[in-house]
């Protein structure tokens, strides 16, 4: 019974930290005020939206059913799901018998992505709480109810399809032979559900739905998201530590360990390394967004807790954790701040940039397009509508369009930070156009 308390205790203090960071917008990605928009769209006019395609459609039905909500209403939603995919996770190491299930739980929940991703209306942690239900059930032999759970991650996020492969392993793992009934029934039942969640998506889109972006960011910026954004300064200094001083303690040793270790349990072990190796391909085929790994972290934690001894386990566990309140690591700077304030400290900075342009857009009296890029989620989503008769919004906009528009007698204004963007990614400049500054002389570096 104390230990079953000390979990659901826990998952109230990962609850509880989520809430003083609900309250300010849907969140840092434009993607996140995105879904809003989809679900105030879907609950209004009674038609599916997709946020952005491939389309997410568990979320933003289930948002749309509890529209209209503040933003802290929704961020709730997600933060509520990180507090059950954290006992989730919690049972799943401790079914399969790591060390200091606890720690390993906590060092999930509070890995810098996660937390993050647990304060806004994003999708991510939909997905991972229902795979790590899946996850659980399958390991607990509730196979057909996990093939359930697997379905709608997969109407989560499309990607969570990726864990088939990791969970048909796991069952055989778990019942200890090939039942190839039961993995076909697992597949279909798996696949079935996340096809009928995607049914509007296919409706409204066409079967062309899955299409994804395909610019490639620099290779720093790669390898800095699938590290510090993931685990943190501090989180990956530690693990790099932890993994070396094992390693040279093992020395000569270092093979019959492993074999030891992992020979018992080879499909489990095989799973997570399945699991983590295919979200690290998807992530290197588009690496725009850090987040695109939390799949991955669950399974990372559960083959650390085999390998590393359990002081240094807790040593990576504590380091993860700590990696959400301290050092902050960017392009241009290095802050002692840790990154969920981080996150927070622009969100309320966008939070004043979004009512200072829809105080302008009041006052406009006549045609006007407005370039906003990232900020167009924002906007759309704070705008009124009586505010739209004389204002169009647009994300990017090429020169033959933005031309129509002037020869239409459209007055041009721009966003911070989309005269660059417009420049990098059309190759001409906004101003040369006619084109200005919605707020003069304001801050253009704003960071999306």
């Amino acid at each position: 019974m104390s230990e079953k308390l000390s979990i659901i205790g826990l998952s109230i203090l990962v609850f509880c930290s989520r809430l003083p960071f609900l309250n300010t917008g849907y969140g840092n990605d434009p993607d996140a005020w995105a879904i809003a928009n989809a679900a105030r769209h879907i609950a209004t006019t009674g038609e599916y939206s997709a946020s952005r395609l491939p389309g997410y459609p568990v979320p933003e039905l289930l948002y749309a059913l509890i529209w209209p909500s503040t933003p802290f209403i929704l961020n709730a939603v997600t933060a509520l799901l990180s507090a059950i995919g954290f006992i989730f996770f919690v049972l799943i190491l401790r079914t399969v018998k790591s060390q200091n299930y606890m720690w390993g739980g906590l060092a999930l929940a509070f890995s810098p992505v996660i937390f993050i991703h647990s304060t806004n209306a994003m999708d991510y942690i939909w997905g991972l709480t229902f795979i790590l239900g899946s996850t659980y059930l399958v390991l607990r032999g509730n196979t057909l109810t996990a093939a359930l759970f697997l379905g709608i991650a997969i109407g989560c996020r499309i990607t969570s399809g990726a864990m088939l492969l990791p969970l048909l392993l796991l069952v055989i793992h778990q019942r200890g032979n090939v039942d190839k009934k039961l993995l076909v029934k697992f597949t279909v039942i798996a696949c079935g559900t996340g096809a009928l969640f995607f049914i509007p998506v296919v409706s409204e889109y066409g079967l062309g739905f899955a299409s994804f972006y395909d610019s490639y960011p620099p290779l720093l910026w790669v390898i800095y998201s699938a590290s510090i954004v993931v685990w943190g300064t501090i989180g990956v200094l530690a693990l790099l530590l932890a993994i070396f001083i094992q390693v040279i303690k093992l020395k000569s040793n270092l093979f019959p360990y492993l074999m030891v270790h992992y020979t018992k349990e080879k499909l489990l072990v095989i799973a997570s390394l399945s699991a983590i190796i295919l979200y690290l391909i998807a992530f290197l085929r588009l690496p725009h967004d850090g987040g695109y790994l939390i799949p991955l972290i669950p399974f990372v934690i559960l083959l650390l807790s085999r390998f590393l001894t359990r002081p240094l386990y807790i040593f990576v566990c504590i380091a993860v954790i700590l990696s959400s309140f301290l050092i902050t690591v960017e392009k241009n700077k290095i802050t002692i701040m840790g990154p969920i304030f981080n996150d927070h400290q622009e969100r309320l900075e966008k939070s004043v940039y979004a009512e200072r342009y829809l105080s302008v857009t009041k006052n406009l009296d006549q045609k006007s397009l407005i370039v906003a890029g990232p900020w167009m989620p924002q906007m759309t989503a704070l705008m009124p509508p009586d505010q739209t008769e004389f204002v169009e919004l647009a994300y990017l906009i090429e020169e033959q369009t933005l031309q129509s528009y002037i020869d239409q007698g459209f007055q041009i204004y721009y966003l911070a930070g989309q005269r660059e963007l417009i420049r990098d990614t059309y190759g001409f400049d906004l101003e040369e156009k006619g084109a200005r500054p919605l707020v003069p002389n304001e801050k253009q570096d704003v960071k999306w």
